[in-house]
């Protein structure tokens, strides 16, 4: 009997620590919001290139972050995995290294919260991501979809710009005309220009549809911040993603050599 009792509360014991993790699947990433003003100042001719061809994986953690801890055994998994396919890189503490990969990401990625991780080709073009924790088969798929996305890379182009904003901001059309411009400058019109104005998804029926559109999208792993710009192929391939407020640069810097 007392076998038995103790046995009943080992297993509470372990079903608490699992609705724990859970309800933790993030952490605040305080790293990153105690030195955001560091992230800021890194210089952007800091430059990260791997040692190889091979694309590289960066794990972001912190310590005494629970969703980090439950993490931890899926990215051994992964590095076991994929050894011959990529360079994994873990940033469990703060590190020059890590300050410039946040800033080379942050317009990508929300980089708010940990544990999080990027896929990212030898030239630091963004594959894929994943956010909070991921059971190991989930990550697995990202990241074979990242390296599937690798060798499709040199023969697709973009066709469409999806652009996301609340128009209410005034920000909204100054950044439509950078798209524009940007667009003209380049001489690509055979990319069109999409754009979706927050304040008209309001409805279920219309929430439901944009996000009907959105998981249709191969390649893109969350819409975290508006304004946003996707570039889409006629497949519906996502091939890259800005996240903020961004310029002409930017797009360039996101874009080049995809139209």
């Amino acid at each position: 009997m007392i076998i038995s009792i103790y046995k009943i509360i080992k297993l509470l014991l372990i079903c608490a620590l699992f609705v724990f993790i859970l309800e933790n699947n993030y952490c605040e990433n305080e790293q990153v919001t105690s030195t955001f003003k560091s992230i800021l100042q890194t210089k952007p001719t800091q430059t990260l290139i791997p040692s190889d061809s091979r694309p590289s994986l960066y794990y972001f953690s912190s310590p005494g972050c629970p969703a980090c801890f439950a993490m931890d055994p899926v990215i051994q998994k992964v590095q076991q995995h994929y050894r011959e396919k990529l360079n994994t890189k873990k940033f469990l503490s703060n590190s020059t290294e890590r300050l410039v990969l946040l800033k080379r990401y942050t317009r990508n990625v929300d980089i708010r919260y940990v544990p999080f991780t990027i896929l990212a080709d030898v030239d630091g073009r963004l594959l894929s991501y994943s956010k909070g924790y991921v059971p190991s088969e989930i990550l697995f798929k990202q990241i074979d979809e990242g390296l599937e996305k690798r060798q499709k890379l040199p023969k697709l182009k973009i066709s469409k710009l999806m652009f996301v904003c609340h128009y209410d901001y005034a920000i909204c059309p100054k950044l439509e005309n950078e798209i524009q411009s940007w667009i003209e400058d380049k001489k690509i019109s055979k990319v069109t220009l999409q754009n979706v104005d927050i304040r008209n998804i309001q409805k279920p029926e219309d929430i439901k549809k944009f996000n009907s559109e959105l998981e249709k999208m191969k390649y893109l792993y969350g819409l975290d911040h508006i304004p946003a710009v996707i570039g889409l192929t006629d497949n519906r391939e996502v091939l890259g993603i800005l996240q903020t407020v961004f310029s002409q640069k930017s797009l360039e810097d996101e874009f080049s050599g995809l139209y």
